[in-house]
C-alpha cells in the first residue's frame, strides 16, 4: 500500500478483513496528506507549498483513478527555487496535464536545490511504497559501497558535527574512532557549500 491513497475503501459487512473500493478521494484530500506526510518527514518546502484550486481542483474535484503526479525543481524567474507538481492523467484516452501544487524555498544554494529535489522524490514516492521517505545520492568522487552522502541543511550540520567533536575530544588521540570522528568533523565542515558529508562505514 502507499503512504497517501488517492482512492476510498470501505470494509464489506460480511467480511472485515477485505476492503471494497468507494470511489476517489477529493484532490484536496490528496494535497492535505501530501502536505503533512512531506512536513512529518521535514522536506516541506520553507517558503510556501500552495495547493492550485485555479484548475478547479479545490472545488471538490475527485482525484483522478488513472492519475499520477510528477514534479520539476527549477530556479525561478524570480528569487528561489521551485517545485512544480503536475497532476496527469487519462480521460477519454487523451493524456492530459494540468498543474496540482507549488513549493517554493528562497534559499538558492546548491544544497537547497539537492534538498528540493529531495523533496520532489518524496513526493513520488508516497504514492508508490510504503514506509519513510529516504534517499542517498554521491556528490563528487567515485561512488563507494562502503559509503554515502546524505544531505543535511545547515542546522543538521551544525548539530552532527558538534556533536562528533564531543565524542572525539572524549577519545584517545590513538583510538581509531577518534580518528574517525575527525575525518567526519572535517568533511562535515568542508561540505558546508554542498550540504553534503561522507558519511563512511564506521
Amino acid at each position: 500500500m502507499p503512504i497517501i491513497d488517492t482512492a476510498k475503501w470501505t470494509p464489506p459487512p460480511d467480511n472485515q478483513g477485505r476492503r471494497t473500493y468507494a470511489g476517489q478521494r477529493t484532490s484536496q484530500e490528496v494535497f492535505d496528506d501530501l502536505e503533512a506526510h512531506l512536513r512529518s518527514i521535514g522536506y516541506l518546502p520553507d517558503e510556501y507549498f500552495l495547493f492550485d484550486c485555479h484548475n478547479n481542483w479545490g472545488n471538490g474535484r475527485l482525484f483522478p483513478e488513472n492519475g499520477w503526479l510528477s514534479c520539476q525543481v527549477d530556479y525561478g524567474g524570480s528569487e528561489g527555487i521551485y517545485l512544480d507538481i503536475t497532476l496527469e492523467y487519462y480521460e477519454d484516452k487523451e493524456h492530459k496535464s494540468e498543474h496540482f501544487a507549488t513549493g517554493k524555498t528562497l534559499d538558492e544554494s546548491g544544497s537547497a536545490m539537492d534538498r528540493m529535489h529531495l523533496t520532489a522524490s518524496a513526493v513520488i514516492r508516497a504514492f508508490h511504497e510504503d514506509g519513510l521517505h529516504a534517499r542517498f545520492f554521491m556528490v563528487g568522487g567515485e561512488p563507494s559501497p562502503e559509503g554515502i552522502i546524505v544531505s543535511l541543511n545547515p542546522e543538521e550540520r551544525r548539530l552532527a558535527a558538534d556533536a562528533l567533536a564531543r565524542l572525539r575530544d572524549s577519545l584517545a588521540p590513538e583510538d581509531l574512532d577518534y580518528t574517525l570522528a575527525s575525518q567526519l568533523v572535517k568533511r562535515i565542515d568542508d561540505g558546508g557549500s554542498n550540504g553534503g558529508i561522507n558519511a563512511q562505514s564506521v
